[in-house]
Parts: structure tokens; C-alpha cells; sequence
């Protein structure tokens, strides 16, 4: 991937570029991989840091990126200090298109039971769009089940300037709208309670025309009587299931966003 390997030694410059256009270094993208794809693809998260939506996704290694791109999903969590809930993430390299991945992230009315989930659904604003509102709702043995409501946002600058190769979607709770949560449906929240707080991120870079590094987050308090500690060291399992959800939900192809899906700039998917 000799475009790549220009990017990786250009990436310092790049930071420095307000605009991040890697106009055409990452147009070839989709050239034959070499033994230094890992290194690019981490040039290439790291010159897009200043970009993302939510800046605290964790720190990854080159190993851990070959890991992926040799079939694995790679999963872990990353300690914060002074904060007791660890961040749990995941990495992936799928056989599919970007846009079928992303297809199945947007859509979440399909990730009931697809995903460690037993409800999702989109709450308000507008379906499969940038700044909509969307209810999950988890069942957990022994103690309480959580719900949460995130804010769906996509990050349409860093996908415009990286001419279309770096798709990011960015969620964070909106539970400080205590009007919000005291207004919700009680047949939603059921025998639930909320968690205090999460927030993370999708963010996937197109390696060529049928294959699609993902890179997941999230990083959440399950509030209540959990301690978020010991709770964190589960998220990484989560985290994988999440991926497999999603590579499931791709696959399958279904879809209930109909003409509503759109690229992270809002243009039709």
C-alpha cells in the first residue's frame, strides 16, 4: 500500500493542516496491502485525532492494529486515572463495504437482540440522521437493568476532507436533561434504572472498495449500586459482541431507514 506508507511519513505535516485534506494519499487506499498497513492505519488515526467528535478514544498499538487486519477482533479496555470506569474497545477488519457497515451502526431500531441489547430504538429526531436521540435498554440478571439515551451524531467535516475514507459516528448520554428522563415513556424504562453517563465512538476508514477497519468504543458508569470498576472489566466482552452484532446486521443487509440513511456529510447512502 504505497499510498499509505506516504501518508504515515506526511502525518506530522498533516496534523498541522486545519483542513486535513489527504485528498488523493487517501484515495489510493485501496491499493494491495504491504507489512506497514498497521503502521499507516495508525498515521492515519493519529493525523485525524484533532478531528473527531469525541476525543478520548483509547490509545491503540501497531500490534493490536495487525491483529485486526489478520482476522481478529481484537478487544480491550484502557484505565483512566482518577476515574473509575474503564474505557472497553474493539477493533475489527471486515470483508464489506463501509457503507454496509455503516448501514448497520446508523439503524437502531435493528440492534434489538442483534446486540447485547433487549430494546433500541430511535427517540426523537430524525431517523438514521445526524443529531437524532435514541433509547437503549439492557437486561441484567441479579440486579437492575439500565437504560441510557445518547445523542447519535456523524462527523461530516473529517469525512468530507478525507475525501470520504474516514466515516465517524460519535454518541454521548444527554442525562443531565433530568425534564428528558422524568419525561420518558414508563413503559420503557420498566424495572430499569439509568446509568450515570457513556459516551464513545464507530469510527471506520474504507481500506479498499470491500474491506473496512472499524475501530469501537465506549466508555460508561453503569450508575446505581455497580461499583464502575469491576463493571469496566466486562466491557471489553461486550465491546466484542458488539462488533459481531454489527458485522452480523452488515451481512445480513437489512434495513429500516429507508431513503433516510445518509453518509456522515448528509448526503444519500
Amino acid at each position: 500500500m504505497p499510498a499509505l506508507r506516504s501518508l504515515r511519513l506526511a502525518a506530522s505535516a498533516l496534523c498541522l493542516s486545519a483542513g486535513l485534506s489527504f485528498g488523493v494519499s487517501l484515495g489510493l487506499l485501496s491499493t494491495e496491502a504491504h507489512a506497514d498497513e498497521a503502521a499507516d492505519l495508525l498515521a492515519i488515526l493519529s493525523a485525524t485525532n484533532g478531528q473527531r467528535m469525541v476525543r478520548s478514544a483509547p490509545k491503540i498499538t501497531a500490534s493490536q492494529v495487525q491483529q485486526a487486519l489478520s482476522g481478529q477482533k481484537v478487544k480491550g479496555i484502557e484505565l483512566v486515572e482518577g476515574v473509575p470506569s474503564a474505557k472497553g474497545y474493539g477493533l475489527t477488519v471486515v470483508d464489506l463495504p463501509v457503507e454496509k457497515l455503516w448501514s448497520a451502526i446508523i439503524d437502531a431500531d435493528l440492534h434489538e437482540n442483534a446486540m447485547p441489547l433487549k430494546d433500541s430504538r430511535k427517540l426523537q429526531g430524525k431517523r438514521c440522521a445526524h443529531n437524532h436521540l435514541i433509547f437503549q435498554y439492557i437486561d441484567l440478571p441479579v440486579i437492575s437493568d439500565r437504560w441510557w439515551i445518547t445523542r447519535i451524531r456523524y462527523n461530516g467535516p473529517l469525512y468530507t476532507s478525507s475525501g470520504g475514507k474516514v466515516w465517524e459516528l460519535g454518541f454521548e448520554d444527554v442525562h443531565k436533561d433530568q425534564a428528558m428522563l422524568d419525561g420518558l415513556d414508563p413503559a420503557l424504562k420498566g424495572d430499569g434504572i439509568p446509568i450515570a453517563w457513556t459516551k464513545g465512538s464507530w469510527t471506520m476508514i474504507s481500506l479498499s472498495p470491500t474491506r473496512t477497519f472499524v475501530q469501537y468504543y465506549v466508555w460508561s458508569d453503569p450508575g446505581g449500586s455497580i461499583p464502575a470498576g469491576p463493571a469496566s472489566k466486562f466491557s471489553a466482552g461486550a465491546v466484542e459482541d458488539t462488533l459481531k452484532g454489527v458485522e452480523a446486521l452488515a451481512r445480513a443487509g437489512k434495513s429500516t431507514c429507508g431513503g433516510a440513511a445518509v453518509r456522515p456529510d448528509g448526503s444519500p447512502l
